[in-house]
């Protein structure tokens, strides 16, 4: 015969898992916070400046390890620097060989690069993507004048976003970063 009174067992089933239940809830009613603080607007208008400008030296930098010379002027033309910046974007953008020529695509002549995506010489701060080579004779300004994005010096590889301001609650310059 058998018998109509449950064990405790028995009981404690259901109210563990309707106990489960209820905190999987209550975990997924929970308000989700960002993941990373730098997608905050503040954190980001911050930070975007600063890895512009680094992503921007890290491709120069790896440019001149591979060529054993800074990008900026056109292979053997000993042309003025000022009216070739499109060199520039080019040698870093394209495909090379050693003597600094490029190419659209990468092959066994041209293997090197591309160093950056055209979108890299975007500045966060103006939208521009221009950038002004100094002539061999000129000298890195102390300060921005907001004509170009970038300001870069092909004979010794300095390069400054030429955005007139400072980052956003803090006193630096966009020049200086």
């Amino acid at each position: 015969m058998q018998s109509n009174v449950t064990t405790p067992d028995q009981n404690a089933t259901p109210i563990v898992l309707s106990a489960v239940v209820l905190a999987l809830l209550a975990v997924m009613a929970l308000p989700r916070r960002p993941q990373a603080p730098s997608t905050t607007p503040t954190l980001r208008a911050q930070s975007g400046p600063e890895v512009s400008t680094h992503a921007l030296r890290e491709a120069i930098g790896r440019y001149h390890r591979d060529h054993g010379e800074w990008p900026g002027l056109p292979p053997h033309s000993g042309l003025e620097r000022k009216r070739y910046s499109t060199w520039l974007v080019r040698q870093l953008c394209m495909a090379s060989n050693g003597n600094g020529e490029v190419v659209d695509v990468v092959k066994p002549s041209h293997p090197f690069g591309p160093y950056l995506e055209r979108t890299g010489f975007m500045s966060p701060v103006s939208g521009r993507s221009d950038v002004y080579l100094l002539a061999e004779d000129e000298c890195m300004p102390f300060g921005a004048d907001g004509h170009s994005a970038w300001i870069f010096d092909p004979c010794s590889g300095e390069l400054h976003m030429n955005a007139v301001g400072c980052v956003e609650a803090t006193d630096r310059r966009y020049f200086d970063l």
